[in-house]
């Protein structure tokens, strides 16, 4: 997003923003549309002259010389969800109108120079990964239940509670926010524009990182076997889905962020079949911390989104509840961070067509390994009342 620069092969890029607001009366049934993003990188520096924190809450750098991962393996996994664009679209203009589109594009990144060097240490580091993703399902997490949810029919009327609910627990889940025929529409959207993406990457048209994200793409070739595909605001089926998204579920998110709410993120997770477990992880630091005792920032909320039946074999997201204020607690040794995630409790999405889970994005949590035969999607966004990240140098994050 605009202030959580994006970070690139060992460098770090530091964005230029630029604003554009267009302001339509919604009461005449028209809406008010605010766009903030960013321009092409006006510089960068080496990743070496703006180090990261060790505090500030990468689990990377927090390990042992031998399990911790190379900083250009960690300036690529920084990458992975935040996109370089934050887009202020207020719940009353996604509500008001499906259809109206300001041509908001996706500006295409500048990626440095990848090294052989580099993909070796990557290599390496996505192994380790996978056998801590292991030892984690196998040996630290038991007894997961089901991601507490309330029925749709209460949304009107128990919104509020939900939202108090999701501060408390940090995640919770509702069944049917998008209907099955917009779901299958935005599914077709998502399906058609990965091909798409693949190929202009495939054939240098566009690089890797202008549209998809660094999310734990392991597996074979250069897109592994999960992705994290950016989607266009402007195109129809994605401004239909939000415009439906925000509007079934305005009860619980306008106690949460207002209806003047930064719209953050706009992508999705596809999960091939044979897409390995993810490590426990947050998304966001929890603030203020030692390095920041005088920085704050209102909650993200990210909303993973089923755009197919979630079957068991296809992979959940896994939440430990109430983590989203204990990041104290889980940057210490791994024996003692090993013995925090067996203590937590545990819960996973089990989501159907059109459901959502919504989580903080402090809160611990993983995607599940896909063993079926089956490609999962999910269609995720991230919304705060807060427009602006605190943090310098786009720091701002757990990493696995």
């Amino acid at each position: 997003c605009t202030t959580r620069q994006r970070h690139f092969s060992g460098y770090w890029t530091q964005p230029s923003c630029v604003r554009e607001t267009t302001n339509i009366n919604p009461a005449e049934e028209t809406v008010s549309l605010h766009f903030r993003g960013c321009c092409e990188a006006l510089q960068a520096r080496p990743y070496s002259a703006v180090r990261p924190s060790l505090a500030l809450g990468c689990r990377c750098h927090r390990r042992t010389p031998s399990q911790r991962h190379t900083r250009q393996h960690f300036a690529t996994l920084t990458a992975r969800r935040h996109r370089r664009e934050a887009m202020q679209l207020t719940l009353l203009v996604l509500a008001a109108s499906a259809a109206t589109s300001n041509g908001l594009a996706a500006p295409v990144a500048n990626p440095g120079a990848t090294t052989s060097q580099g993909g070796l240490f990557a290599a390496v580091a996505a192994k380790n990964a996978e056998m801590l993703a292991v030892k984690e399902g196998k040996k630290l997490i038991k007894d997961v239940k089901k991601l507490p949810a309330a029925p749709f029919s209460m949304m009107t009327e128990k919104g509020p509670t939900l939202a108090k609910l999701l501060e408390r627990e940090g995640c919770v889940g509702v069944p049917e926010a998008l209907t099955p025929e917009t779901a299958a529409t935005l599914r077709a959207f998502v399906e058609d524009r990965r091909d798409v993406a693949m190929a202009e990457v495939e054939e240098g048209g566009a690089p890797f990182e202008s549209r998809f994200g660094g999310v734990n793409c392991r597996g074979k070739g250069v897109f592994g076997t999960r992705q994290d595909l950016y989607q266009p605001v402007d195109a129809p089926e994605v401004r239909a889905a939000l415009s439906e998204f925000f509007e079934r579920l305005r009860p619980l998110l306008e106690p949460l962020v207002g209806l003047d709410a930064t719209l953050h993120e706009i992508s999705s997770l596809v999960a091939d079949p044979g897409a390995p477990r993810q490590c426990i992880h947050a998304d966001t630091i929890v603030l203020p911390c030692p390095q920041y005792p005088s920085a704050s920032m209102e909650p993200l909320y990210t909303c993973f989104i089923a755009l197919q039946d979630v079957d068991d074999d296809m992979g959940h997201t896994l939440f430990l509840p109430q983590t989203h204020t204990d990041h104290t607690l889980w940057n210490v040794r791994r024996q003692d961070q090993e013995t925090y995630i067996s203590s937590r409790k545990a819960v996973q999405s089990n989501l159907q067509t059109g459901d959502v889970a919504i989580f903080d994005s402090r809160v611990l949590h993983c995607g599940l390994g896909n063993t079926s035969n089956k490609r999962r999607i999910l269609f995720y966004c991230t919304v705060s009342a807060q427009h602006a990240w605190p943090l310098p140098d786009g720091l701002h994050g757990s990493n696995s």
